[in-house]
């Protein structure tokens, strides 16, 4: 398991059920939050900084310096599991300016009060048994890209290089 109550199995179930394309990968650590997310690399991208010896650049003071560098993935969804309800939803809507986001349950959660909490904040709920129970909702309108938001995408892109890949749904 790589997020506790969390097989890989039922976080690539849950990005398929969620429509998510692309690769599920964490856990991913970002601003106090822990996540799974669902990924697509720019191949193109990738390549480029392999061949120039350029890894994930997750220091937001950096990003600037490098001259042609773009991010090298993009982010999809968020799924949060996490043993308490309320501290799942909370952490899921951190991420809603970057991705659509999801809360992953199971028989010992408060099912009811999850999906009414995740439907007040557009968030999808899973079950690992049932399936979905609530679809996810967009990233925020209105949000718009920015330092953060880039070093967000290099910290999945790093998730992606150590291996952390469960697989593409």
């Amino acid at each position: 398991m790589f997020v506790p109550g969390v097989e890989p199995v039922d976080a690539v179930r849950a990005a398929e059920l969620l429509g998510w394309p692309g690769l599920v990968v964490g856990p991913v650590h970002f601003g106090g939050v822990r996540f799974l997310a669902s990924i697509e690399v720019d191949e193109v991208e990738h390549e480029r900084r392999q061949g120039a010896g350029i890894g994930p650049v997750v220091d937001r003071s950096r990003l600037n310096g490098h001259d042609g560098l773009r991010p090298p993935a993009r982010l999809i969804g968020c799924l949060v599991r996490e043993r308490n309800h309320v501290t799942a939803v909370r952490q899921a809507s951190l991420l809603a300016g970057y991705a659509s986001r999801a809360v992953l349950v199971d028989a010992n959660s408060d099912v009811v009060a999850t999906t009414v909490d995740a439907a007040m904040l557009d968030q999808g709920v899973v079950h690992v048994e049932q399936g979905l129970l609530l679809g996810a909702g967009p990233r925020v309108a209105g949000a718009r890209f920015n330092a953060r938001e880039w070093e967000l995408l290099e910290t999945v892109y790093a998730a992606w290089l150590e291996g952390a890949v469960t697989s593409t749904p």
